[in-house]
Protein backbone atom coordinates (compact mmCIF):
# COMPACT_ATOMS: atom_id res chain seq x y z
CA UNK A 1 0.00 0.00 0.00
CA UNK A 2 1.28 3.45 -0.89
CA UNK A 3 2.41 5.55 1.71
CA UNK A 4 -0.07 9.15 1.88
CA UNK A 5 1.78 12.42 1.38
CA UNK A 6 2.86 14.10 4.09
CA UNK A 7 0.99 17.16 2.56
CA UNK A 8 -2.10 17.50 0.18
CA UNK A 9 -2.71 20.54 -1.41
CA UNK A 10 -6.00 21.43 -2.79
CA UNK A 11 -6.97 23.18 -5.56
CA UNK A 12 -10.54 23.60 -6.93
CA UNK A 13 -10.70 24.93 -10.54
CA UNK A 14 -13.31 26.98 -12.45
CA UNK A 15 -12.61 28.41 -15.56
CA UNK A 16 -9.09 29.27 -14.57
CA UNK A 17 -7.21 28.88 -17.71
CA UNK A 18 -5.37 32.56 -17.67
CA UNK A 19 -3.54 31.69 -14.72
CA UNK A 20 -3.62 27.88 -14.29
CA UNK A 21 -0.11 26.85 -15.48
CA UNK A 22 1.83 29.81 -13.40
CA UNK A 23 -0.07 28.22 -10.19
CA UNK A 24 0.67 24.79 -10.95
CA UNK A 25 3.97 25.62 -11.81
CA UNK A 26 4.82 26.75 -8.12
CA UNK A 27 3.69 23.91 -6.40
CA UNK A 28 5.50 21.43 -8.48
CA UNK A 29 8.46 23.57 -7.93
CA UNK A 30 8.45 23.61 -4.28
CA UNK A 31 11.36 22.45 -2.47
CA UNK A 32 9.60 20.41 -0.21
CA UNK A 33 8.62 17.07 -2.38
CA UNK A 34 6.39 14.64 -0.10
CA UNK A 35 2.97 16.59 -0.96
CA UNK A 36 0.33 15.56 -3.37
CA UNK A 37 -1.24 18.19 -5.85
CA UNK A 38 -5.39 17.46 -5.68
CA UNK A 39 -7.22 19.45 -8.28
CA UNK A 40 -10.86 19.22 -9.16
CA UNK A 41 -12.33 21.07 -11.88
CA UNK A 42 -15.66 22.47 -11.58
CA UNK A 43 -17.02 21.85 -15.02
CA UNK A 44 -15.16 24.48 -16.46
CA UNK A 45 -15.82 25.17 -20.37
CA UNK A 46 -12.42 26.96 -21.18
CA UNK A 47 -8.75 25.20 -21.81
CA UNK A 48 -8.29 24.22 -17.74
CA UNK A 49 -9.19 20.78 -18.32
CA UNK A 50 -6.76 19.94 -20.89
CA UNK A 51 -3.76 22.33 -19.13
CA UNK A 52 -4.08 20.17 -15.83
CA UNK A 53 -4.04 16.78 -17.64
CA UNK A 54 -0.87 17.90 -19.54
CA UNK A 55 1.05 18.20 -16.31
CA UNK A 56 -0.91 15.01 -14.87
CA UNK A 57 0.56 13.42 -17.51
CA UNK A 58 4.08 14.51 -16.67
CA UNK A 59 4.03 14.08 -12.62
CA UNK A 60 2.32 11.52 -10.59
CA UNK A 61 2.19 13.57 -7.42
CA UNK A 62 -1.15 15.13 -9.63
CA UNK A 63 -4.26 13.85 -8.62
CA UNK A 64 -6.98 15.27 -11.28
CA UNK A 65 -10.86 14.72 -10.77
CA UNK A 66 -13.95 16.53 -12.22
CA UNK A 67 -17.41 17.26 -10.87
CA UNK A 68 -20.09 15.78 -12.44
CA UNK A 69 -22.20 19.21 -12.06
CA UNK A 70 -21.22 22.90 -11.01
CA UNK A 71 -20.95 22.90 -7.37
CA UNK A 72 -19.30 26.48 -7.05
CA UNK A 73 -16.09 27.76 -4.95
CA UNK A 74 -16.63 26.78 -1.17
CA UNK A 75 -18.66 22.84 -1.97
CA UNK A 76 -15.24 22.41 -4.68
CA UNK A 77 -12.99 22.93 -1.68
CA UNK A 78 -15.02 20.81 0.90
CA UNK A 79 -14.35 18.01 -2.46
CA UNK A 80 -10.83 18.51 -1.88
CA UNK A 81 -10.84 17.92 1.74
CA UNK A 82 -12.87 14.95 1.06
CA UNK A 83 -10.44 13.45 -1.32
CA UNK A 84 -7.25 14.54 0.46
CA UNK A 85 -4.95 11.75 2.29
CA UNK A 86 -1.96 14.06 3.60
CA UNK A 87 -1.80 14.39 7.45
CA UNK A 88 -1.44 18.87 6.14
CA UNK A 89 -3.79 20.60 4.81
CA UNK A 90 -2.54 23.14 1.99
CA UNK A 91 -5.05 25.73 0.01
CA UNK A 92 -4.38 27.00 -2.81
CA UNK A 93 -6.26 29.08 -5.87
CA UNK A 94 -6.08 29.21 -9.70
CA UNK A 95 -4.95 32.80 -9.59
CA UNK A 96 -2.02 32.77 -6.99
CA UNK A 97 1.73 32.09 -6.78
CA UNK A 98 3.47 30.06 -3.95
CA UNK A 99 7.10 30.77 -3.39
CA UNK A 100 9.31 27.93 -3.75
CA UNK A 101 9.23 26.81 -0.20
CA UNK A 102 5.90 27.67 1.65
CA UNK A 103 5.38 24.48 2.01
CA UNK A 104 8.45 23.48 3.68
CA UNK A 105 8.27 26.65 6.28
CA UNK A 106 4.68 25.75 7.28
CA UNK A 107 5.75 21.86 7.68
CA UNK A 108 8.59 23.27 9.69
CA UNK A 109 5.87 25.05 12.24
CA UNK A 110 3.18 22.40 12.60
CA UNK A 111 6.56 19.55 13.51
CA UNK A 112 7.64 22.10 15.74
CA UNK A 113 4.47 23.74 17.13
CA UNK A 114 1.81 20.47 18.31
CA UNK A 115 0.06 23.12 19.92
CA UNK A 116 -1.10 25.02 16.50
CA UNK A 117 -3.61 24.50 14.66
CA UNK A 118 -3.75 27.32 11.80
CA UNK A 119 -0.62 28.75 10.29
CA UNK A 120 -0.27 31.47 7.72
CA UNK A 121 1.69 33.85 5.94
CA UNK A 122 2.14 37.61 4.90
CA UNK A 123 1.24 37.53 1.12
CA UNK A 124 2.38 40.38 -1.69
CA UNK A 125 -0.34 41.48 -4.35
CA UNK A 126 0.55 41.08 -8.01
CA UNK A 127 -1.73 42.33 -11.11
CA UNK A 128 -3.22 40.13 -13.93
CA UNK A 129 0.39 40.86 -15.90
CA UNK A 130 2.34 39.86 -12.50
CA UNK A 131 3.24 43.28 -11.44
CA UNK A 132 4.14 43.63 -7.93
CA UNK A 133 1.13 46.05 -6.67
CA UNK A 134 2.15 48.22 -3.01
CA UNK A 135 0.11 48.91 -0.09
CA UNK A 136 -1.54 52.63 -0.38
CA UNK A 137 -2.19 52.99 3.66
CA UNK A 138 -1.58 51.09 6.48
CA UNK A 139 -4.61 49.12 6.71
CA UNK A 140 -3.82 47.54 3.73
CA UNK A 141 -0.37 46.54 4.71
CA UNK A 142 -1.76 45.51 7.50
CA UNK A 143 -3.88 42.96 5.46
CA UNK A 144 -0.92 41.75 3.69
CA UNK A 145 1.71 41.21 6.71
CA UNK A 146 -0.39 41.90 10.29
CA UNK A 147 3.00 41.33 12.04
CA UNK A 148 6.21 42.28 11.93
CA UNK A 149 8.23 39.25 12.37
CA UNK A 150 7.47 35.67 13.11
CA UNK A 151 4.19 35.11 15.64
CA UNK A 152 2.80 33.20 17.78
CA UNK A 153 -0.87 33.94 19.07
CA UNK A 154 -3.60 32.31 20.98
CA UNK A 155 -6.61 30.82 18.97
CA UNK A 156 -9.13 33.55 21.21
CA UNK A 157 -6.77 36.48 20.35
CA UNK A 158 -6.72 36.02 17.08
CA UNK A 159 -10.38 35.21 16.57
CA UNK A 160 -11.60 38.27 18.96
CA UNK A 161 -9.21 40.83 17.22
CA UNK A 162 -10.76 39.45 14.01
CA UNK A 163 -14.47 39.41 14.96
CA UNK A 164 -14.21 42.96 16.81
CA UNK A 165 -12.72 44.75 13.54
CA UNK A 166 -15.23 43.16 10.64
CA UNK A 167 -11.64 41.89 9.08
CA UNK A 168 -9.86 39.05 7.75
CA UNK A 169 -6.58 39.13 9.18
CA UNK A 170 -6.33 35.33 9.92
CA UNK A 171 -5.37 34.33 5.95
CA UNK A 172 -6.59 33.32 2.94
CA UNK A 173 -6.47 29.56 1.21
CA UNK A 174 -3.44 30.60 -0.41
CA UNK A 175 -1.75 31.70 2.77
CA UNK A 176 -2.64 28.86 5.34
CA UNK A 177 -1.97 25.15 6.59
CA UNK A 178 -3.93 23.22 8.76
CA UNK A 179 -3.37 19.54 10.13
CA UNK A 180 -5.86 16.80 8.62
CA UNK A 181 -7.76 15.74 11.18
CA UNK A 182 -8.80 19.61 12.01
CA UNK A 183 -10.19 20.31 8.48
CA UNK A 184 -14.17 18.22 10.20
CA UNK A 185 -17.12 19.18 7.53
CA UNK A 186 -14.89 22.16 5.95
CA UNK A 187 -16.32 25.41 4.87
CA UNK A 188 -20.08 26.35 5.60
CA UNK A 189 -21.39 26.79 2.20
CA UNK A 190 -23.69 29.30 3.40
CA UNK A 191 -21.36 32.23 2.98
CA UNK A 192 -20.52 34.25 0.02
CA UNK A 193 -17.15 35.53 1.25
CA UNK A 194 -15.89 35.26 4.57
CA UNK A 195 -16.21 31.56 4.56
CA UNK A 196 -12.87 31.05 4.82
CA UNK A 197 -12.63 33.45 7.75
CA UNK A 198 -15.30 31.02 9.45
CA UNK A 199 -13.50 27.92 8.66
CA UNK A 200 -10.53 29.37 10.26
CA UNK A 201 -12.64 30.32 14.16
CA UNK A 202 -13.31 25.92 13.96
CA UNK A 203 -9.95 25.30 13.28
CA UNK A 204 -8.81 27.25 16.10
CA UNK A 205 -10.80 25.96 18.41
CA UNK A 206 -8.38 22.90 17.77
CA UNK A 207 -5.21 24.83 18.90
CA UNK A 208 -3.56 28.51 18.44
CA UNK A 209 -2.19 30.61 15.17
CA UNK A 210 1.25 31.23 13.71
CA UNK A 211 2.23 33.92 11.38
CA UNK A 212 5.43 33.42 9.09
CA UNK A 213 6.71 37.04 8.44
CA UNK A 214 7.99 36.00 5.69
CA UNK A 215 5.91 36.77 2.25
CA UNK A 216 5.64 33.22 1.14
CA UNK A 217 2.77 33.68 -1.91
CA UNK A 218 1.53 36.11 -3.94
CA UNK A 219 -2.21 36.99 -4.34
CA UNK A 220 -3.52 38.06 -7.65
CA UNK A 221 -6.03 41.08 -7.73
CA UNK A 222 -7.80 41.06 -10.79
CA UNK A 223 -11.41 41.77 -12.26
CA UNK A 224 -12.61 38.57 -12.50
CA UNK A 225 -11.28 36.90 -9.72
CA UNK A 226 -13.88 35.29 -7.15
CA UNK A 227 -13.02 37.68 -4.63
CA UNK A 228 -13.75 40.36 -6.88
CA UNK A 229 -16.79 39.40 -8.00
CA UNK A 230 -17.84 38.28 -4.61
CA UNK A 231 -16.76 42.28 -2.90
CA UNK A 232 -19.58 43.62 -5.29
CA UNK A 233 -22.11 41.50 -3.46
CA UNK A 234 -24.12 42.96 -0.59
CA UNK A 235 -25.03 39.35 -0.10
CA UNK A 236 -21.33 39.20 0.66
CA UNK A 237 -21.02 41.79 2.86
CA UNK A 238 -24.20 40.55 4.98
CA UNK A 239 -21.97 37.32 6.07
CA UNK A 240 -20.71 39.39 8.85
CA UNK A 241 -24.52 38.67 10.21
CA UNK A 242 -24.35 35.11 9.76
CA UNK A 243 -20.82 34.85 10.88
CA UNK A 244 -22.58 36.93 13.87
CA UNK A 245 -25.10 34.74 14.19
CA UNK A 246 -23.46 31.53 14.10
CA UNK A 247 -20.79 32.53 16.49
CA UNK A 248 -22.83 34.22 19.26
CA UNK A 249 -20.31 33.54 21.94
CA UNK A 250 -17.44 35.85 20.59
CA UNK A 251 -20.14 38.98 20.95
CA UNK A 252 -20.50 38.21 24.62
CA UNK A 253 -17.02 38.18 24.70
CA UNK A 254 -16.70 41.15 23.33
CA UNK A 255 -18.93 42.59 26.10
CA UNK A 256 -21.66 43.49 23.69
CA UNK A 257 -25.33 42.86 23.54
CA UNK A 258 -26.09 41.54 20.68
CA UNK A 259 -27.86 44.69 19.45
CA UNK A 260 -25.03 46.62 19.72
CA UNK A 261 -23.09 44.43 17.60
CA UNK A 262 -25.70 44.61 15.00
CA UNK A 263 -25.45 48.56 15.11
CA UNK A 264 -22.13 48.35 15.00
CA UNK A 265 -21.49 46.15 12.11
CA UNK A 266 -24.50 47.78 9.89
CA UNK A 267 -22.32 51.55 10.65
CA UNK A 268 -19.44 49.66 9.32
CA UNK A 269 -21.14 48.16 6.59
CA UNK A 270 -22.51 51.50 5.14
CA UNK A 271 -19.31 52.97 5.68
CA UNK A 272 -17.59 50.04 3.20
CA UNK A 273 -20.25 50.60 1.04
CA UNK A 274 -19.97 54.56 0.81
CA UNK A 275 -16.46 53.78 0.10
CA UNK A 276 -17.11 51.59 -2.54
CA UNK A 277 -19.49 54.26 -4.21
CA UNK A 278 -16.86 57.14 -3.52
CA UNK A 279 -14.28 54.54 -5.64
CA UNK A 280 -16.83 53.57 -8.51
CA UNK A 281 -17.71 57.21 -9.15
CA UNK A 282 -14.65 58.77 -9.12
CA UNK A 283 -14.53 57.83 -12.83
CA UNK A 284 -17.70 59.90 -14.48
CA UNK A 285 -18.03 57.26 -16.95
CA UNK A 286 -19.77 54.97 -14.50
CA UNK A 287 -23.39 55.76 -13.58
CA UNK A 288 -23.80 55.70 -9.71
CA UNK A 289 -27.15 54.00 -10.44
CA UNK A 290 -25.40 50.69 -11.92
CA UNK A 291 -23.45 50.60 -9.15
CA UNK A 292 -26.55 50.33 -6.79
CA UNK A 293 -27.80 47.79 -8.81
CA UNK A 294 -24.39 45.96 -9.17
CA UNK A 295 -24.25 45.81 -4.78
CA UNK A 296 -28.07 44.48 -4.73
CA UNK A 297 -29.27 43.00 -7.82
CA UNK A 298 -32.72 44.91 -8.20
CA UNK A 299 -33.70 46.61 -11.35
CA UNK A 300 -37.18 47.55 -10.08
CA UNK A 301 -37.12 48.33 -6.47
CA UNK A 302 -41.55 48.85 -6.27
CA UNK A 303 -41.64 45.28 -7.73
CA UNK A 304 -40.44 43.77 -4.64
CA UNK A 305 -43.95 45.52 -2.94
CA UNK A 306 -46.85 43.85 -4.54
CA UNK A 307 -50.59 46.00 -3.90
CA UNK A 308 -51.90 42.00 -3.58
CA UNK A 309 -53.48 40.52 -0.52
CA UNK A 310 -50.11 37.81 -1.03
CA UNK A 311 -47.34 40.81 0.30
CA UNK A 312 -44.51 38.99 1.88
CA UNK A 313 -43.41 41.33 4.70
CA UNK A 314 -39.97 39.35 4.94
CA UNK A 315 -38.92 40.18 1.87
CA UNK A 316 -40.53 43.61 2.01
CA UNK A 317 -38.48 44.06 5.36
CA UNK A 318 -35.02 43.16 3.62
CA UNK A 319 -35.76 44.96 1.00
CA UNK A 320 -36.29 48.49 2.55
CA UNK A 321 -33.29 47.46 4.76
CA UNK A 322 -31.13 47.40 1.56
CA UNK A 323 -33.06 50.49 0.55
CA UNK A 324 -31.41 52.47 4.01
CA UNK A 325 -28.07 50.98 3.54
CA UNK A 326 -27.60 52.59 0.15
CA UNK A 327 -28.80 55.57 1.04
CA UNK A 328 -27.10 55.73 4.05
CA UNK A 329 -24.14 55.32 2.33
CA UNK A 330 -24.59 58.04 -0.06
CA UNK A 331 -25.35 59.99 2.97
CA UNK A 332 -21.98 59.49 4.50
CA UNK A 333 -20.58 60.54 0.91
CA UNK A 334 -22.10 63.96 0.95
CA UNK A 335 -21.06 64.55 4.50
CA UNK A 336 -17.50 63.56 3.00
CA UNK A 337 -18.07 65.71 -0.10
CA UNK A 338 -18.65 68.89 2.45
CA UNK A 339 -16.08 67.84 4.45
CA UNK A 340 -13.57 67.69 1.27
CA UNK A 341 -14.99 71.40 0.53
CA UNK A 342 -14.78 72.54 3.95
CA UNK A 343 -10.90 71.76 4.29
CA UNK A 344 -10.21 73.08 0.46
CA UNK A 345 -11.69 76.61 1.51
CA UNK A 346 -10.06 76.10 5.40
CA UNK A 347 -6.59 75.22 3.03
CA UNK A 348 -7.30 78.39 0.76
CA UNK A 349 -7.84 80.52 3.67
CA UNK A 350 -4.70 79.55 5.17
CA UNK A 351 -2.81 79.63 2.25
CA UNK A 352 -4.50 83.59 2.00
CA UNK A 353 -3.16 83.97 5.84
CA UNK A 354 -0.20 82.72 4.64
CA UNK A 355 0.68 85.31 1.69
CA UNK A 356 -0.57 87.95 3.85
CA UNK A 357 1.74 87.13 6.49
CA UNK A 358 4.92 87.04 4.02
CA UNK A 359 3.58 90.17 2.80
CA UNK A 360 3.14 91.96 6.25
CA UNK A 361 6.42 90.85 7.03
CA UNK A 362 7.86 91.74 3.78
CA UNK A 363 6.70 95.59 4.69
CA UNK A 364 7.75 95.62 7.63
CA UNK A 365 11.78 94.79 6.50
CA UNK A 366 11.18 97.59 3.82
CA UNK A 367 9.99 99.83 6.68
CA UNK A 368 12.81 99.13 8.97
CA UNK A 369 15.53 99.23 6.34
CA UNK A 370 13.93 102.86 5.10
CA UNK A 371 13.82 104.31 8.81
CA UNK A 372 17.48 102.34 9.34
CA UNK A 373 18.98 104.33 5.96
CA UNK A 374 17.16 108.07 7.34
CA UNK A 375 18.81 107.49 10.67
CA UNK A 376 22.53 106.32 9.20
CA UNK A 377 22.30 109.77 6.83
CA UNK A 378 20.90 111.66 9.36
CA UNK A 379 23.86 110.95 11.56
CA UNK A 380 25.96 111.42 8.46
CA UNK A 381 28.73 113.57 8.65
CA UNK A 382 27.67 115.30 4.90
CA UNK A 383 23.85 115.88 6.37
CA UNK A 384 25.34 117.41 9.48
CA UNK A 385 27.52 119.86 7.60
CA UNK A 386 24.56 121.47 5.36
CA UNK A 387 22.20 121.99 7.38
CA UNK A 388 22.73 125.35 7.84
CA UNK A 389 22.39 125.57 4.26
CA UNK A 390 18.83 123.91 4.90
CA UNK A 391 17.96 126.44 7.30
CA UNK A 392 19.14 129.38 4.74
CA UNK A 393 16.52 128.09 1.97
CA UNK A 394 13.64 128.16 4.88
CA UNK A 395 14.03 131.54 5.27
CA UNK A 396 14.27 132.54 1.63
CA UNK A 397 10.86 134.16 0.26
Amino acid sequence: MQKPPKVSVCLPVYNGERFLAEAIQSVLKQSFKDFELLIIDDCSHDRSQEIIKDFAASDKRIRFLQNSKNLGLFNNYNECLKMADGQYIKLFAQDDVFHHNIIEEMVNVMENNPQVALVSCTKGWISETDEKLEPTNAAELGILKPFDKDTYKSANEMVLDSFQRFINCLGEPCTVMFRSIHKDSGFDTRFKQIGDLEYWYRILQHGDYYFLSAELCKFRKHQDSATNRNSRSLSALLDWFVLGSKHRHLIAQLNETEAEFCARLTRRLIKTISTRFAAYTENTKIDPGKVLEQLTSFTDVLSCFSPTANRCEADEYKVFAICALKEGANLLNEVRLVQNQVEFKESQIDDLKSELKEVKSALQNEIAELKAALFEMGNSASWKATAPLRTVKKLLP
